[in-house]
């Protein structure tokens, strides 16, 4: 799905607001990370390999993922099929997990200069609050060259598809249900 800056905004705003949580700002968060050399080549597919901190992120919650490509007139990607990254599945706290954005179409690696990532959270029933989420590590790495279909992204050799951005911290963001809804960061 292609949209711009302004569009992934709105988005992320409506999605929040109209999963029933009115947020009191959505400002976004910024932490450091490293953006590695891109290789050359083309990619459909990212994969994100995510650990979880503390705090986990519950059912129901939702983590997406925006890649810009472009840097001037930069056009924002989210997954082509609508997905989060976590498919509205619970993840624990200290576990490692992968989630696959699909492009839609083949881009050039090096195109990729932002990367955006926007929660929002889940009400797990009626007595649980909003979610706040501990990210520990973060690492994107990207399918160079692979034509097929989408794969499973917990069947991926890491080691085979090249390491883009890398992101730890204790914890490398914490996303909060009625502060931090995104991280945004660029190459």
């Amino acid at each position: 799905m292609n949209i711009n800056r302004r569009q992934a905004i709105k988005l992320t705003s409506a999605t929040v607001i109209g999963g029933g949580i009115s947020l009191f700002s959505l400002q976004s968060a910024f932490a450091s990370g490293q953006w590695l050399t891109p290789p050359g080549g083309l990619t459909r597919y990212v994969i994100f390999d995510i650990q979880t901190g503390e705090d986990d992120l519950r059912g129901g919650s939702s983590i997406s993922a925006f890649i810009g490509l472009g840097s001037i007139n930069t056009e924002w990607l989210s997954d082509a099929n609508g997905n989060s990254l976590n498919k509205g599945a619970s993840w624990g706290n200290w576990t490692r997990n992968r989630g696959l954005l699909d492009l839609g179409s083949w881009r050039r690696v090096g195109d990729i200069q932002e990367l955006s990532l926007s929660f929002l959270t889940g009400l797990g029933g009626p007595f649980d609050g909003p979610d706040n989420w501990n990210l520990q590590t973060l690492f994107m790495h990207c399918m160079v060259d692979f034509f097929g279909a989408p794969p499973d992204p917990n069947s991926v050799d890491l080691n085979t598809a090249p390491l883009l951005f890398k992101g730890e911290g204790n914890p490398f963001i914490r996303f909060k249900a009625y502060e931090n809804s995104s991280f945004l960061t660029q190459r």
